[in-house]
């Protein structure tokens, strides 16, 4: 059987998986993997960087600060400006998500020791997220028009 993961949609690919997900009762589970997951391209990974760090300049713009340590009681000490690799870890944390033990999906592109790799429908999904964020505080992002983001999203809606 073959799903399509679209915004966290899963889509049928064949006729055995529709079938199989339409004899599904109300509240029965089933368990699936992911096999393999397309993490993208380096120009999805790009738009995501840059977008960070528009989003950061806009944030140091209304006042937004970080520490510049935090001692072993856990309390903050100075200021320093929030920079595009706290946005990244801020938001990557936020729309990607954690596992059980704190650990967040990746934006890697190739998978190596023991990271976990957001396959394209989670970044996809990370990058709408963060798009209305934005868009709900008048930050201005960039979209490049033939950007792997754009060509998702016009396959998306098509």
């Amino acid at each position: 059987m073959r799903f399509r993961n679209v915004n966290r949609t899963l889509i049928a690919d064949d006729e055995e998986a529709e079938k199989r997900v339409s004899e599904l009762k109300e509240g029965e589970v089933i368990s699936f993997s992911e096999v393999n997951k397309n993490p993208g391209t380096v120009n999805m990974l790009k738009t995501w960087r840059g977008w960070m760090k528009e989003t950061a300049t806009a944030m140091n713009h209304y006042g937004c600060s970080m520490p510049m340590y935090i001692d072993s009681k856990g309390l903050p000490h100075g200021k320093r400006p929030y920079n595009e690799g706290d946005a990244h870890e801020q938001f990557t944390s936020l729309y990607l998500g954690v596992d059980e033990n704190g650990k967040r999906k990746s934006w890697v592109m190739s998978k190596n020791g023991d990271e976990i790799q957001a396959s394209i429908g989670d970044r996809l999904w990370a990058m709408d997220r963060h798009l209305e964020w934005c868009t709900e505080r008048a930050i201005k992002l960039t979209i490049p028009k033939k950007s792997e983001y754009m060509k998702l999203k016009q396959e998306a809606n098509a």
